[in-house]
């Protein structure tokens, strides 16, 4: 029986990944906080100015959200790997190292071109961004209402 070595290289790569995935969605069963305070002190405690990161980091996410769904099922890996790219910065920002990691994984899918794995990835993204969401809201919501 003749095995072929790059099979069994895509197959560890494969459970690598598969398992660097699992361990990202234990993580982000937790309860999500945001801290915006630190944020907020970069924007010079200017309330207006981190309303206005908060929107563009939301558009960012939206616009990765589009492209990537189409990205992915165009298996265009170039596309999806450079808007996921683009977000790295605001999930840095906000200190989303759960979110963060999700988006290196895809980055890697891309790169590997494993596409079930990127359509995993790409879907744990979008079942944990919306209570990100909702804790941005609220910390948004209580330092406005501090700053008044």
């Amino acid at each position: 029986m003749i095995i072929n070595p790059i099979k069994n290289k895509e197959e560890k790569n494969r459970a690598a990944l598969s398992s660097e995935f699992s361990a990202n969605c234990k993580k982000s069963n937790a309860r999500i906080t945001i801290n915006l305070e630190p944020v907020l002190a970069d924007c010079y405690n200017d309330i207006t100015m981190l309303k206005e990161l908060i929107r563009l980091f939301e558009k960012n996410i939206q616009e990765f959200l589009k492209k990537a769904k189409l990205g992915i099922a165009e298996e265009n890996y170039v596309e999806v790997s450079n808007v996921a790219h683009k977000i790295k910065t605001g999930l840095v920002m906000l200190k989303r190292s759960d979110l963060r990691e999700i988006i290196l994984l895809i980055e890697k899918c891309c790169k590997e071109k494993n596409l079930e794995l990127l359509n995993d990835s790409y879907l744990k993204f979008t079942e944990v961004y919306p209570i990100v969401q909702r804790a941005i809201q609220e910390d948004l919501t209580r330092l406005s209402s501090v700053s008044k």
